[in-house]
């Protein structure tokens, strides 16, 4: 079947010796200028967040049987990549390696008669600020979409009959990540009631946020640019410098603000959309409604490749 889907590794040399390990998903026969979309995953997370392994779960079979590529790939400091220091994963650097990786792998594709068409970045949560900032510093993509992922900052909502979080008075970067991580409930935030028991029983027992134990999707490995990600503002200088066209996607529970707040940071695009689904929580690729977000990309995919 020409829409049988393939998985390729992939491992791409980028600066500093180090290493980025992808996934290729595609189907066994791609069509000319079809779509390739480069998945990004959160912190904690790895490529394998866009194929979860239980039936119907997997975004890459979805996307490959419509014909779209997806380049899954490990940033640099967590999953199957080269897992230097922290203070070397700063988001410059991780944007970086991430935008040599995505060219090498299309300079691959080319050398083996299969030219992409858009290519498109999809940054889940801390996946999201890296892929604005690739396309910022580097223009890596012909349009971005960012899910779970707070431009203005990082909004942790609290569960409802909590307190709410202390953060401590003066308290900067890593202090605020470590303040709020000692105090959000992790399970709640990321999955939805009821949704796919044992694949979030299974996410859940490599540990949360920090993961002590490594699978398919789950990564030990965090890079440094993670923990000073919650500053206001950071990123509002990136998102002024992107002017292709934008998605947003957040879950009923996220770490977002409104759809139109974080719309509203990309100043210089003409083009922004977004999709905000209702009984899903931060990590979207496990709730039962995925399905709609995933309809919604590739709504998107299409109006990109086609405009």
């Amino acid at each position: 079947m020409e829409s049988e889907h393939r998985r390729i590794e992939m491992r791409m040399k980028v600066d500093g010796g180090y290493e980025i390990a992808a996934t290729l998903h595609r189907p066994a026969k791609v069509a000319a200028g079809a779509p390739l979309i480069v998945g990004l995953p959160g912190a904690g997370y790895a490529r394998g967040y866009f194929d979860l392994p239980q039936a119907g779960y997997s975004q890459a079979e979805h996307l490959v049987a419509r014909g779209t590529m997806l380049l899954a790939i490990d940033h640099l400091g967590a999953g199957d990549s080269s897992i230097p220091p922290h203070d070397v994963t700063t988001l410059e650097a991780v944007a970086a390696a991430g935008d040599q990786a995505v060219k090498r792998a299309l300079a691959d594709l080319r050398a083996d008669a299969i030219t992409p068409g858009v290519v498109i970045g999809c940054g889940q949560s801390m996946g999201g600020h890296i892929a604005v900032a690739m396309q910022a510093w580097h223009r890596s993509f012909d349009a971005i979409i960012v899910l779970g992922s707070g431009m203005l900052r990082t909004n942790v909502p609290d569960r409802p009959g909590t307190p709410p979080p202390v953060i401590p008075e003066g308290a900067e970067g890593a202090e605020i990540s470590a303040a709020l991580a000692a105090q959000v409930d992790w399970p709640w935030l990321f999955h939805w009631e009821d949704s796919a028991p044992d694949l979030v029983a299974a996410d859940l027992a490599c540990g949360m946020p920090v993961r002590h134990t490594a699978s398919s999707w789950a990564s030990t490995g965090i890079p440094g640019l993670a923990f000073n990600l919650t500053k206001p503002g950071k990123l509002l200088p990136l998102t002024a410098m992107v002017d292709v066209p934008v998605l947003v996607g957040m879950g009923e529970r996220d770490v977002t603000l409104s759809p139109a707040e974080e719309l509203a940071t990309f100043t210089a695009s003409d083009d922004l959309s977004a999709i905000r689904v209702r009984n899903m929580a931060h990590m979207h690729n496990f709730a039962d409604t995925r399905m709609q977000l995933w309809r919604r990309i590739d709504a998107f995919v299409v109006q990109v490749a086609f405009n």
